[in-house]
C-alpha cells in the first residue's frame, strides 16, 4: 500500500495498513517448512525462489474485505470502528448486530462459538463487546441476586460453607452500585504562615490518625520552615509513606479565640477530591442559625489539611443536630457545626473513590538504630558510694599484686 499524494491520512487509514501488513507477513511465515533432524533441532529452510514464475499471495479477511454492514456508511471498516455505529442507541447497535448475526464479542461475520477474541466487556466483564453492554440489565441482575442472599444467608438451617458463599456474592454484586456518598469532618480553619498571618485552608477532622498531616503544596503556599525528619507513616492494609519533612505552626478558628500550637508532616496529596462527587443539599432543612464550619461542604474540592486524635476531641463540642428525613448529623465543634453522614449524590459515579484514613506514625528505623549502642552502652552510675563499698575499694588498691606469671593476686578480706 503507498500514498503518493501529500494528503495526510487519517488514523483509520493508518490502522488498515498496518492489519493488512501483518496478514501479508503472516501468509508469508506459513509457506516457510519446517525439518527436523535426528538430534530434534528444529531448522527453518525458506522456500525456494523461482524467478521464472512469480507468484501472487492474496490475503482476504472476512472483515475487511466487506464494506460496513450499516447502509449509509461506504467505508470498508469493521463495525466497532464504525463512528456511525457508536452513535446509535444501545438498542438499535444490538438490534444491527442480530440482524446481520454477527459476533456479539469481536462484531465479526462469524457465529459466538467460534470467536477467538480473548477480550471481554470492558465495563462488566461479560462475553459481549463493550458497545453492546447495558447497564439497566446488571442492575436488575445484581437486585435480583441481592433479594436472594437475604434468606438464605438468614435460614437457620443452612450450612456455614453456603452461608461464606452467600456473603461473598452479595459482597462483589453490590461493588458501586446504588453508592451513597458519605461526608467526612471537613471544615474551614486557619493556619498561621510565615508572615504571622492566619490564612483559610480546608481540613479533614479525623478521630483515627495519630499524626496531623499538611499537603506539600499547601506547605509551600504557607511558605512555612520546613524541618527535616525521617518518619514512617502507615496506614490502611500496611501501606506505608516516608514523611521527611514536618512543620510547626499555629491554628486557629474564624474568631480567634482557640488558637493551637501544631506539628504538621508534609506529605505529596492527603486524598483525591472530597466529597466525590457533588451532592444535592437542595432538600437540606439546615437552621438559619447555624454556622456551618465549611460552608461549601457539598462541592468536591482539595484537602489541605488533615488533623488527627492529638486535637480531635479538644474541636468537639456538645450541641448535635440530627437532620430530618437523612442520615446526616450537625456536630458543634471550634469551627462551626460540621455536616456528616451519608446522602444520595447528583451523579452516579461507577469508579467511585473510598476514604480511608487510619495514619499512624512509626519511627521504626530510628528505634532499630538506637538499639545499637544502647546494647553497648556503658552506663554510669551516679548514685554515691557507700562506707562498706569504698573500704573495698581501698583494701583492694593496697592489698593486691602482680605475681610473675602475670597473674594478679588479692587477700581475702573478711567483712568486719
Amino acid at each position: 500500500m503507498e500514498n503518493k499524494s501529500s494528503e495526510i491520512l487519517s488514523l483509520d487509514c493508518f490502522l488498515n495498513f498496518i492489519e493488512d501488513r501483518a496478514r501479508i507477513l503472516q501468509g508469508i511465515s506459513k509457506n516457510c517448512t519446517t525439518t527436523v533432524n535426528s538430534n530434534s533441532n528444529t531448522q527453518f529452510v525458506k522456500p525456494k525462489q523461482n524467478f521464472s514464475r512469480p507468484k501472487a499471495l492474496i490475503v482476504n479477511s472476512p472483515n475487511e474485505g466487506k464494506k460496513c454492514v450499516l447502509q449509509n456508511c461506504n467505508e470498508s471498516h469493521p463495525l466497532y470502528r464504525c463512528s456511525k455505529f457508536k452513535s446509535f442507541k444501545l438498542s438499535d447497535r444490538i438490534d444491527c448486530v442480530q440482524r446481520n448475526k454477527l459476533c456479539k464479542k469481536c462484531l465479526s461475520f462469524h457465529p459466538n462459538t467460534n470467536c477467538k477474541s480473548k477480550y471481554n466487556c470492558f465495563m462488566c466483564g461479560d462475553s459481549h463487546n463493550s458497545l453492546l453492554h447495558d447497564d439497566s440489565k446488571i442492575n436488575k441482575k445484581n437486585n435480583c441476586r441481592d433479594e436472594e442472599d437475604t434468606p438464605l444467608s438468614a435460614s437457620p438451617h443452612s450450612s456455614s460453607t453456603t452461608q461464606v458463599e452467600q456473603t461473598a456474592t452479595s459482597f462483589c454484586c453490590s461493588t458501586f452500585l446504588n453508592r451513597k456518598s458519605i461526608l467526612l469532618c471537613t471544615a474551614r480553619v486557619f493556619i498561621r504562615n510565615k508572615e504571622n498571618k492566619f490564612v483559610p485552608v480546608r481540613a479533614i477532622l479525623d478521630s483515627a490518625s495519630e499524626i496531623n498531616i499538611i499537603s506539600s503544596d499547601c506547605a509551600n503556599f504557607l511558605e512555612l520552615k520546613k524541618e527535616k525528619l525521617f518518619l514512617h507513616v502507615s496506614g490502611i492494609c500496611g501501606s506505608t509513606q516516608i514523611a521527611s519533612r514536618k512543620v510547626t505552626t499555629s491554628l486557629s478558628n474564624l474568631n480567634g479565640n482557640y488558637q493551637w500550637d501544631i506539628e504538621l508532616m508534609v506529605l505529596p496529596k492527603i486524598t483525591d477530591f472530597s466529597p466525590a462527587t457533588r451532592l444535592d443539599v437542595s432538600n437540606l432543612k439546615i437552621p438559619e442559625n447555624i454556622q456551618l464550619a465549611d460552608e461549601t461542604f457539598y462541592i468536591p474540592q482539595k484537602v489541605d489539611l488533615l488533623l488527627g486524635c492529638e486535637l480531635f476531641f479538644e474541636f468537639i463540642k456538645a450541641d448535635k443536630i440530627r437532620l430530618n428525613d437523612s442520615r446526616l448529623i450537625l456536630q458543634d465543634t471550634c469551627f462551626g457545626y460540621i455536616v456528616v453522614g451519608s446522602t444520595e449524590p447528583i451523579f452516579q459515579i461507577k469508579n467511585a473513590t473510598s476514604h480511608c484514613f487510619l495514619s499512624r506514625g512509626m519511627d521504626t528505623l530510628d528505634k532499630t538504630l538506637r538499639s545499637f549502642w544502647e546494647i553497648e552502652n556503658v552506663t554510669c552510675d551516679s548514685s554515691p558510694i557507700s562506707e562498706e563499698l569504698n573500704y573495698c575499694n581501698e583494701h583492694y588498691e593496697k592489698i593486691h599484686y602482680r605475681n610473675s606469671e602475670g597473674r594478679y593476686v588479692v587477700q581475702m578480706h573478711f567483712k568486719p
